[in-house]
């Protein structure tokens, strides 16, 4: 026998050994049965492991859920408290800037005893040396006296207002970041004509373009202040139908 031929005869006879064993029925029983114990536990292994793993990732996923769930709660909860807020501040200042050029009813202040004025003055928190310019000379120049106290009435409502403006705006500024893009560009729409009537306001009488024009501006505000209420309720998802009612600022 050639030197191939014995190498191949040893090479193979090792498994030809496990053939013959195999093909006796009791040991090609017990291994048989020993190797589908071990893929059963093999598998039981893999399935428990995957097992594992798919309630680790539903765990992951449904913390996950609930915390966009709790975020956007939040964030849905806070928006409609920016709005209701916003709202109410832009309603607010409209009315009190706009309200500047406003038809007003002034009470007919000749009648005015000092202690009345008086009593005005400090219930407007008029400061003293202004209100010296007022009492100081009612009894004696009435209707000078009364020219001082408009004008001290108008610079208050012009503080007001400009108060008003302030904490609107700055409150607009504060919370946006809550309202979508096509809100925040109506608001400064608003905001734009408000600015635009409180800085004639602080002009002299003398300097001021016509009042129509004034009226006009203040007019738009509040057209563009309704429009914005509706835009509002829009975003939050309130329907509320539409009604023709006054809406000029106050």
């Amino acid at each position: 026998m050639s030197s191939f031929a014995q190498t191949a005869v040893g090479a193979l006879l090792p498994f030809a050994i496990l053939l013959a064993v195999y093909l006796i029925p009791s040991v090609r029983g017990a291994v048989s049965k020993r190797l589908e114990r071990w893929a059963t536990h093999h598998f039981d292994e893999k399935l428990e492991k995957y097992r594992h793993d798919l309630l680790l990732e539903a765990e992951q996923i449904k913390a996950r859920f609930q915390s966009d769930l709790i975020n956007r709660g939040i964030v849905t909860q806070r928006q409609h408290e920016v709005a209701r807020e916003l709202h109410k501040t832009i309603h607010e200042a409209q009315g009190k800037v706009s309200g500047l050029f406003g038809f007003r009813r002034e009470p007919d202040y000749r009648r005015f005893r000092l202690e009345e004025v008086k009593e005005l003055l400090q219930e407007e928190k008029i400061g003293q040396e202004l209100q010296e310019s007022v009492l100081g000379i009612w009894e004696s120049h009435r209707e000078r006296a009364i020219e001082n106290l408009v004008g001290c009435l108008e610079l208050v409502r012009l503080n007001r207002a400009t108060e008003a403006y302030i904490d609107a705006w700055n409150y607009y500024l504060s919370n946006s970041l809550y309202l979508p893009d096509s809100i925040t560009d109506h608001v400064r729409q608003v905001f734009d004509k408000l600015r635009t009537i409180l800085e004639v306001a602080r002009l002299p009488v003398e300097h001021r373009d016509s009042s129509s024009d004034v009226r006009s501006t203040a007019s738009e505000a509040s057209e563009l202040t309704w429009a914005l209420r509706r835009k509002l309720q829009a975003f939050l998802g309130m329907r509320v139908e539409s009604v023709d009612v006054d809406k000029g600022g106050g």
